[in-house]
């Protein structure tokens, strides 16, 4: 669990990032919340994403999916406070990808679960 300090500390380093378009993928998981259904909802969204018109687009957010899909495998459980996890393309050169996984831990429990897609 981290401090409130290392928490703003995190949430202030991440809100450098920013995506092209819509490729920044945001997931908050409440404290005992079956990791099982986040992976679920996880393989609808990447299958909803087949929808989107851009191919460059799709392809990132597709990439960014799989990475916290992988990385919630690891996961067997949610932290006592929950989790939230940030993934996406940060990359700022058209055609060379940079996807990547970040977590904050919450010093005080989350209470509200969210997925979002979107550039910051």
């Amino acid at each position: 669990m981290e401090t409130s300090y290392e928490f703003k500390k995190k949430l202030e380093e991440l809100s450098k990032y920013s995506g092209r378009g819509t490729e920044l993928i945001s997931v908050y998981i409440t404290p005992n919340y079956p990791v099982s259904e986040i992976a679920a909802k996880l393989r609808d969204e990447y299958g909803q994403a087949s929808n989107i018109k851009s191919k460059t687009t799709q392809k990132n957010v597709q990439a960014a999916i799989e990475k916290i899909m992988s990385f919630l495998k690891k996961m067997p459980v949610t932290p006592e406070n929950g989790i939230a996890i940030f993934c996406g393309n940060i990359s700022q050169t058209e055609g060379k990808p940079d996807v990547q996984l970040f977590t904050v831990t919450p010093p005080q429990p989350l209470q509200v679960q969210f997925y979002r897609c979107e550039s910051k």
